[in-house]
């Protein structure tokens, strides 16, 4: 399995582990602070078999 943390706002990374065959498996929303704002992190993984 492996497994990859992503900030929500970043579209092009997320595309690309989608085309991979990742799925989004968790979200932690409000993970950290950017200029003031909360964002939230998506966790994608995909199991190697």
């Amino acid at each position: 399995m492996t497994l990859r943390p992503l900030s929500a706002e970043n579209a092009a990374s997320i595309r690309i582990l989608e085309k991979l065959g990742f799925r989004r498996t968790a979200v932690r929303a409000g993970a950290f602070l950017r200029a003031g704002q909360a964002m939230d992190i998506w966790a994608y993984e995909k199991v190697l078999a």
